[in-house]
């Protein structure tokens, strides 16, 4: 196992270089290249894991009815340049396969999926025979370290597993909220949009995702998951325009797919997160032509919201979200807008003795039940669908917390006894089923 772990290291450390080769053979996540990803991926598979985008029918380099080791290093060394000639000797013919490709931009994807379209009005989100809807779902973690594998679990578990999971077991689940980061460096490793080119990270961990979503007949939250920094930085302004210029067009009219601006701006006032959201709302809008319903935070981590009309976003089809913790209490932060525009609470949650915010038990999860059953046209997405992110709903071998069924060791975090008081977990469940 030493030695295994030790060729992962030197295939990771050689994964940032970028030179493609067109190939089948060896050309496990179909993305008509031969490269170091390939490598990385035959050697997950050889110390036990199952990548995602894994196409064993072309992983066996050599032809020796195998795939180990042997064929990853076959790859990194045609990659450095070692092998010139490719596929190698005694290679079987290839399964024919479907290349993963650049999608082109379009208004109306042809994968849309057979949810009504949603619109908003008032202070309603309505479907297409404009009945009022009220959203409610979970957020799953940052969707590259699901992809990536590297969380501690006792399986490894893609992204399909964890959607399968949320669309069984008598979920009763409307939408999901898929995490994009730009780049995190957390518990989970290092990780984020950033890492990628924006065709790497669409065409093999965001559209996957949100395309099996759809097909499972959810609604989809793209959200870009900023936290708590400047909307005025330089770099945070170019990223959030690149981003929302490279999805905008793509997801453009997609009748399933919701659009989260920023999830948790820095500190600052309304009027000026207001100019600057503006602006980003104006890209999706008037570069691309989506007009798909767009959710807008605010300052200091999506707790300041709009107290007046001249508060409000200019443009349709706008909900405006605010995050409540335990730590925060019950506060009037979404009275005014409630009542002028629709609103969705794309974060909540606790988990006691879990850090600020989230620190909290099923009592302060029953006044905030309260709290927002009185405004029937506020949504809410329950954080998170996952067993390392904070407030969990799931110990490490996806066991739902709140039942009494996990142990201090099969949690990421350890914690106090599994109750229905101490996790939110089972809470959500429930409240997704009323």
């Amino acid at each position: 196992m030493k030695r295994k772990k030790s060729v992962l290291l030197v295939l990771l450390l050689l994964f940032s270089m970028t030179q493609l080769f067109c190939a089948e053979i060896g050309d496990v996540n179909n993305s008509n290249a031969v490269d170091i990803v390939d490598a990385l991926l035959i050697s997950q598979h050889y110390v036990g894991l199952t990548p995602p985008n894994f196409d064993q029918s072309v992983a066996d380099c050599n032809g020796d009815g195998s795939i180990d080791i042997v064929d990853s290093l076959l790859i990194a060394r045609y990659y450095v340049g070692l092998i010139n000639v490719w596929p190698p000797a005694g290679a079987p013919t290839p399964v024919p396969t479907t290349a993963v490709q650049t999608p082109v931009p379009t208004a109306t994807p042809g994968n849309a999926g057979t949810l009504p379209a949603l619109h908003t009005e008032g202070n309603w989100i309505k479907d297409a025979n404009n009945n009022n809807v009220r959203l409610k779902g979970v957020a799953f973690a940052d969707i590259d370290a699901i992809y990536k594998g590297d969380r501690s679990q006792s399986v490894y578990t893609t992204i399909n597993d964890i959607i399968d999971r949320a669309c069984s077991g008598g979920w009763n689940i409307d939408v999901f909220r898929l995490t994009v980061h730009p780049r995190v460096d957390d518990e989970t490793g290092n990780h984020g949009w950033l890492n990628y080119t924006p065709d790497d990270f669409f065409n093999n961990i965001l559209d996957p995702a949100v395309q099996y979503s759809i097909q499972k007949g959810k609604y989809v939250i793209v959200d870009w998951h900023y936290v708590g920094v400047s909307w005025n930085d330089g770099n945070v302004v170019s990223n959030t325009e690149n981003f929302w210029n490279y999805i905008a067009p793509r997801y453009a009219n997609n009748p399933n797919i919701i659009f989260e601006l920023f999830n948790e701006p820095g500190q600052g006032t309304w009027s000026d997160w207001k100019s600057r959201a503006q602006g980003w709302v104006n890209i999706i809008r008037n570069n691309h032509g989506a007009n798909n319903i767009i959710i807008v935070g605010g300052p200091n981590w999506s707790q300041v919201t709009p107290k007046s009309s001249g508060d409000l976003l200019s443009g349709s089809n706008l909900v405006y979200s605010c995050h409540i913790y335990p730590q925060h209490g019950i506060p009037n932060w979404i009275d005014w807008v409630a009542n002028n525009a629709p609103v969705m609470m794309t974060e909540w949650g606790f988990e006691a003795d879990g850090p600020q915010p989230v620190n909290g038990t099923t009592s302060w999860g029953n006044q905030y039940k309260s709290f927002i059953n009185s405004k029937p046209n506020v949504g809410w997405i329950a954080w998170c669908f996952d067993f390392v992110y904070r407030s969990v709903m799931f110990d490490k071998n996806w066991v739902l917390l709140g039942n009494g069924q996990s142990t201090s060791s099969s949690r990421f975090h350890g914690g106090p006894a599994d109750t229905y008081q101490n996790y939110m977990g089972q809470f959500a469940k429930d409240w997704l089923a009323e």
